[in-house]
């Protein structure tokens, strides 16, 4: 009787020991759909951002052009042309930032199939002894996790800068717009100038 008594609770305790690790493995593959909706959500926030700026930009520049065009002190090319140095490192420092951005979600892409596999491959041998091989899957993870927090301090850092930009030219370009019709060429060269010599 004591024996049977034993032996259920070694295979009750074996039981436990299997579901415990199963529920670990479930809790690191839903961590991996989580990682993956916030990469989702972050895409959507970074895209609509930068989209909201384009449009921002293009709304102001449309309307000093008119204005200045009303003047007739400045036509759109030979605006265009002014400013164009200017707007263009903007446009650069834009597709850098995308760019950085978008390798930075393919990274979080990767860890997470990363995470899926090796979550799978632990359970396809639960019934072996895989200590060694869940020891090297976390550790691996650790290596990944470090690697992306690096990877995204980056992204933030540039799109930061990114914006800092953005806000410097669309401060000065306001300022000419808020001159309504009295904005005139000299106007449009003194921002220039000074966008230059901060930006360039």
């Amino acid at each position: 009787m004591e024996k049977s008594s034993l032996s259920n609770d070694l295979f009750e305790s074996l039981i436990q020991s299997y579901e415990a690790r199963i529920q670990n493995i479930e809790s690191v593959f839903c961590k991996s759909d989580d990682l993956a909706q916030s990469s989702y959500n972050l895409l959507q926030d970074f895209t609509s951002s930068i989209k909201n700026y384009r449009t921002e930009r293009a709304a102001i520049n449309s309307l000093l052009q008119e204005n200045l065009a009303k003047n007739v002190s400045l036509r759109k090319k030979d605006y265009n042309r002014m400013m164009g140095d200017i707007l263009d490192r903007l446009n650069e420092k834009e597709q850098e930032t995308e760019k950085q951005f978008n390798q930075f979600i393919e990274q979080q892409k990767a860890m997470t199939q990363f995470l899926k596999k090796g979550v799978f491959d632990i359970k396809d041998h639960i019934q072996e002894n895989n200590r060694e091989r869940i020891k090297s899957f976390r550790q691996e993870l650790d290596r990944i996790s470090r690697e992306l927090e690096q990877k995204k301090e980056l992204v933030i850092q540039e799109f930061c800068d990114y914006q800092q930009m953005h806000r410097r030219i669309i401060e000065k370009l306001k300022m000419l717009l808020a001159k309504g019709d009295q904005v005139f060429v000299h106007d449009v060269k003194t921002v220039q100038r000074t966008l230059r010599n901060e930006l360039i």
